[in-house]
């Protein structure tokens, strides 16, 4: 899907003025295989609510945080660029 979002606004040459925000809300609730599931519900990190969440603009520098945050940090962290 990035891909076809990039390549639209390449084709409409409006990818040097944008910022794309991703954040998803959870896990995967139709998995499958509850074993992956019942891996992470248990752990002293909870892995269960891992979620992606990442910044991208042509421009900008890549940069990887490993630290856990929370949703309550995407706006502060958005409105700062």
């Amino acid at each position: 899907m990035m891909e076809l979002l990039l390549q639209n606004l390449e084709e409409k040459h409006l990818i040097d003025n944008t910022i794309i925000v991703v954040f998803t809300d959870h896990y995967l609730y139709t998995l499958e295989d509850k074993t992956i599931l019942n891996k992470y519900k248990e752990t002293n990190n909870n892995l269960i609510n891992k979620t992606p969440f990442f910044i991208w603009s042509k421009n900008l520098k890549e940069t990887k945080i490993t630290e856990t945050t929370s949703q309550l940090n995407i706006l502060p962290t958005v409105l700062n660029l």
